[in-house]
């Protein structure tokens, strides 16, 4: 962060100067090179490329910029809009890289944003932060792992931090708002919710969290974006949990960024029968913690657990002997009723009954053939 110091010559600019500086490319580090310039220096016609070039501004930036200030270009269209946009919506901000709200994680990464777009609560920016991510397809188990952890996290001051997609995402942010506060960093300006299905969790997530962009308002949900996005979620955190990931998962490129960036990985084991542990067991291999508690988490970060049981699965159980063996005979992988007669030696029928009478109480839950253990019990 020394080289940022110099970016305090920059802390009286409008919001109008952040957005064009923003909209033209500027990262911190490229704006804290134009230090000498000071602010009007770099705000009138005088700096030229070459100007902009030896002090260290990117090509296309300071090509973007010169167009700006000569009032050509995408900036200068989008800004006046933007402004509008967020005068019209009483719960929109701007946190510059100079703003008191700016997370110094998120600064202290290796490639931070210049701004972030938030609606929602600012405050929750200053809040203690862990990233949660995982599959959009997960196991049902793997969705009861992710709500369990961002409860427990949640009810412990910590602020969950997720990318608003389907599966573990979601799982987290709706776990995480029961007893906290949750953030979701988007693939697309904050003036739009992807997936759409996701509307109300997000409108949901204004009222005790908050939604923050490093994309322009407008922006589409373009692939290239969500990366960006992961580095981000990673940037503002202590830690980030993987709950399931396949080997190509965008969870992994999330936990990448956060080794890059120093801080703590933590993988949640899984079955070596399913896809979705190959991410988290590879993780692991690398040196990952393997956390099977949210207080795993807490005690890695040196933060107080939370008052709750510190592990997901009770030692006690009120289920009949015969359940009970049921439940011991499933494991915790997917199975078939045919593989439960062959263990237990009982018929279809009673198998079934069993089975029904386990979904009801909550601890297993019907998938395509067969039923899968879920962490009660």
């Amino acid at each position: 962060m020394q080289d940022l110091e110099q970016l305090k010559v920059f802390r009286g600019l409008t919001s109008r100067q952040w957005l064009a500086l923003s909209l033209s490319g500027f990262t911190p580090r490229q704006l804290a090179a134009c230090a000498p310039l000071g602010a009007d220096g770099l705000f009138t016609p005088g700096p030229g490329l070459v100007d902009l070039r030896r002090l260290g501004v990117r090509a296309d930036t300071a090509e973007a910029w010169l167009s700006f200030l000569a009032g050509e270009g995408r900036a200068a269209l989008v800004v006046d809009k933007s402004l509008a946009w967020l005068d019209a919506h009483a719960d929109a901000s701007l946190i510059h890289c100079c703003h008191e709200d700016y997370p110094d994680l998120l600064l202290a990464s290796n490639s931070p944003p210049l701004l972030l777009y938030l609606r929602g609560r600012v405050e929750t920016l200053r809040m203690p932060a862990i990233a949660m991510v995982g599959a959009r397809n997960p196991t049902p188990q793997g969705r009861r792992n992710a709500a369990d952890f961002a409860r427990a996290l949640a009810q412990a001051g910590m602020l969950v931090v997720s990318g608003l997609a389907l599966g573990i995402d979601a799982a987290c942010h709706r776990a995480a708002l029961e007893c906290g506060h949750t953030l979701a960093v988007m693939g697309t300006g904050v003036d739009s919710v992807y997936p759409r299905q996701h509307r109300d969790l997000a409108a949901s997530i204004l009222e005790n969290g908050a939604l923050v962009s490093e994309f322009a308002l407008g922006s589409r949900p373009l692939a290239a974006h969500f990366p960006r996005r992961n580095r981000i979620i990673s940037g503002i955190s202590l830690g980030v949990v993987v709950v399931e990931a396949s080997h190509k998962s965008g969870s992994l490129i999330t936990a990448r960024y956060a080794l890059d960036a120093n801080r703590e990985v933590f993988a949640i084991p899984g079955s070596i029968a399913s896809p979705l542990s190959v991410g988290c067991h590879a993780l692991i291999k690398e040196g990952a913690a393997l956390v099977d508690s949210p207080d795993n988490v807490l005690q890695a970060l040196a933060l107080t657990p939370a008052p709750a049981k510190g592990g997901l699965i009770s030692e006690s159980c009120d289920l009949s002997p015969d359940l009970r063996a049921l439940l011991d005979a499933m494991g915790f992988d997917s199975c078939s009723v045919d593989s439960l007669c062959d263990t237990l030696g009982l018929s279809a029928s009673r198998i079934n009954s069993a089975l029904i009478e386990l979904e009801l109480e909550g601890y297993v839950q019907s998938v395509p053939g067969g039923y899968v253990r879920l962490g009660k019990g």
